[in-house]
């Protein structure tokens, strides 16, 4: 029996053959009888301050390219545990597209979170970690402006991105919080994210939404589809990306088009929590991550922490005298959150590292459009 470290758990295995203290191998782990079994896969690796990759790609029976020894080693060197058939599946993939650093992390992020590892899959993954939603729709829309077919869609489309004419007359006077549920509410109601639950469940679709529509377009031949599709792509990876559940934690991502809110960018917003007894988001111990690119304040991350209702903020931004500034909205920040019955204990003011480990999804704000004096958000 040996005692085997796997990032942070520790767990007892079971090894076939007996081996020396201090040598390194590389394993195949497979479990029987609730028994964890260590199975030596080729030699001793010689060289112990390396990695024998082109040795373990052999016993695999796999092509030893360069293109496969980096991906290899990506997954080796960060400690991802895979399966022969998964490693297959995604150096098909890794040939099929350009072999590149964001291909292999959007390939990585599947074998971790154990999805399907297909080009459908691939593509919706790798469009929401490397497309703007907002510059996704606008493209979308030019096009859908050379042509007289699809108005409904456009319609849909457009409010999305640009507050209509009702919306506009009012726009400066809304309230932040009104502002982003009703937002929120629009793009949750017509996003269409329960398209394939509906189909499935009721057979019929009576509420129009913009995968009902992008669906119907992609039968149509024209230069739409193009467009269409990458939109398609990237909701279904926000659908993929929307939930994690663990038996005690939950984690919900957002990304919302900003322009209708004032924003240069997408608004995306992480949320982590511990679980209720319900199951459910617990407010009284849960983290908030907001990214937002301002026009003003340019890149920032706010880390929102809420343990028994006390909150602690982090703000990171590189702009100086943030601090300075916002002194006088800190006030006012925890007046309103004790209406809410929650206590703020501390604000915190830090530049953006140049390498985090900060959610890089990330932002919901409420901000006062009608009092933009140089600072663009009222958190």
């Amino acid at each position: 029996m040996a005692q085997i470290q796997l990032k942070n758990q520790t767990v007892i295995a079971k090894l076939e053959i007996p081996l020396a203290i201090g040598d390194h191998y590389h394993f195949q782990v497979h479990v029987s009888n609730q028994v964890l079994y260590l199975k030596v896969i080729g030699k001793k690796l010689k060289n112990q301050s390396k990695l024998d990759i082109p040795a373990l790609l052999k016993s695999l029976g796999v092509k030893d390219s360069e293109a496969n020894r980096l991906f290899l080693q990506k997954l080796m060197v960060d400690g991802v545990s895979f399966e022969k058939t998964q490693l297959m599946q995604a150096l098909k993939l890794l040939d099929t597209y350009k072999n590149n650093e964001q291909v292999q992390d959007v390939l990585k992020e599947l074998i971790q979170r154990r999805l399907p590892l297909t080009d459908s899959i691939f593509k919706a993954i790798y469009s929401k970690n490397t497309e703007s939603q907002s510059k996704l729709i606008s493209n979308l829309i030019n096009e859908l402006q050379k042509q007289e077919n699809f108005t409904d869609t456009y319609t849909m489309l457009r409010n999305f991105i640009k507050p209509g004419p009702m919306q506009s007359n009012n726009y400066f006077e809304t309230e932040p919080k009104e502002l982003f549920l009703r937002h929120l509410h629009q793009f949750l109601a017509n996003s269409g994210f329960d398209y394939e639950y509906t189909i499935r469940n009721q057979g019929d679709i009576t509420q129009p939404s913009i995968k009902g529509y992008l669906l119907q377009m992609l039968s149509v031949d024209g230069e739409h589809q193009i467009h269409a599709e990458k939109l398609l792509h990237y909701l279904n990876g926000m659908q993929l990306n929307t939930i994690h559940e663990t038996d005690n934690f939950i984690q919900v991502n957002f990304n919302l088009p900003g322009e209708v809110l004032g924003l240069k960018e997408d608004l995306n917003l992480e949320l982590k929590s511990k679980k209720s007894e319900k199951g459910t988001i617990d407010p009284n111990y849960c983290r908030i991550y907001f990214h937002l690119e301002l026009e003003y304040l340019q890149e920032t991350i706010i880390d929102m922490h809420i343990q028994q209702r006390n909150i602690t903020i982090t703000v990171y931004n590189n702009v100086e005298g943030l601090k300075q500034e916002t002194i006088p909205l800190q006030k006012r920040l925890k007046s309103g959150l004790e209406k809410l019955n929650y206590h703020l204990t501390n604000v915190l003011f830090k530049p953006i590292p140049s390498e985090s480990n900060i959610s890089s999804t990330a932002p919901n704000k409420d901000y006062n459009i009608s009092n933009f004096t140089g600072v663009d958000f009222r958190i």
